[in-house]
């Protein structure tokens, strides 16, 4: 019982973790206005901004842009 204890508690963990809003990696601005691309901060699925979730991994995204840094 105590090893699926722990089963759930990392399950639950990783789902905490995935709906947390992350930056993607490597935003690139793309020729269409507002629309950007970039990796997955959890894994290498290539994502773009009209992306809410990572299709691969189901990580939260987000694709507010830092002035300073472009956002990665």
């Amino acid at each position: 019982m105590k090893h699926y204890n722990m089963k759930v508690k990392d399950f639950i963990k990783q789902s905490i973790a995935k709906n947390t809003l992350k930056k993607p990696r490597n935003i690139k601005l793309q020729l269409l206005p507002d629309f950007y691309m970039g990796y997955c901060p959890n894994c290498p699925m290539g994502v773009h901004s009209k992306m809410k979730y990572c299709i691969e991994c189901g990580q939260r995204l987000d694709w507010r842009i830092d002035n300073e840094n472009n956002g990665g």
